[in-house]
């Protein structure tokens, strides 16, 4: 695979999650990049992307949002963050629910 698309990046390499931040990624996943990956905007929803954004950072599990080495939990984190947005968007959905008597 990566000899026939040497263009695609490897997700496992700290010196690329390095150059991108999460929303860089979110952004690329959402509206596509080029002709090889195709948008994403309608397929997935934020939330899914924001999965995706934080399943990406786990193939390099030393990786920070700071661009710096951090620490060997470092993947937890981000699980977590991402489980956390999760929670948030369905209580914000039974809210909105809820508010409209729904």
């Amino acid at each position: 695979m990566r000899t026939d698309f040497p263009s695609i990046p490897d997700f496992r390499a700290i010196k690329w999650q390095q150059s991108r931040s999460s929303s860089e990624l979110r952004a690329s996943i959402k509206m596509g990049m080029g002709d090889e990956m195709p948008a994403f905007e309608g397929e997935l929803s934020a939330e899914e992307i924001r999965q995706l954004t934080a399943f990406i950072r786990t193939l390099a599990p030393e990786f920070t949002e700071k661009g710096q080495p951090g620490p060997p939990h470092a993947d937890n984190f981000a699980n977590r963050m991402a489980k956390l947005g999760e929670e948030w968007d369905q209580l914000r959905q039974q809210f909105e629910l809820a508010r409209h008597g729904k």
